[in-house]
């Protein structure tokens, strides 16, 4: 995952950034729904936390080196198209944590909202060297 920000002054040379890349080994359960050359997909994905590096315009950042936790539950949903039936398909998922991945800067909490989420947009191409499934 990645998040890139860019503050409002970057017009006159002033610019923020912040990126946070985050690797997990995951393992979606889901159901697919097929009509026509239509697919759909949905389920939870379990998640387990490899390592993230976060950056700033000056760099690495290491002195807000939060823990992450291990595990992640997350939920998704995807639309695709078979472009050549059983052969070839494309396909679009977005997938969203449902409990947090770290507690926030200052472990502040608000309804809903206990920690920091993640959010993934996936572009999925696929191809079927073998045939028929």
């Amino acid at each position: 995952s990645i998040l890139v920000y860019v503050g409002k002054y970057a017009s006159k040379g002033d610019y923020y950034s912040y990126r946070l890349n985050i690797d997990y080994i995951d393992i979606p359960v889901f159901a697919r729904f097929r009509h026509n050359n239509f697919t759909g997909e949905i389920g939870p994905c379990f998640s387990y936390y490899l390592n993230h590096k976060e950056e700033d315009n000056l760099g690495t950042i290491v002195y807000l080196n939060r823990p992450f936790f291990r595990f992640e539950l997350s939920g998704f949903i995807g639309l695709g198209y078979q472009l050549i039936p059983d052969r070839m398909a494309f396909s679009v998922r977005i997938n969203n944590s449902i409990l947090p991945i770290r507690e926030h800067l200052f472990g502040s909490q608000f309804r809903f909202n206990r920690g920091q989420y993640n959010t993934v947009l996936n572009f999925v191409f696929q191809v079927s060297l073998s045939g028929k499934k």
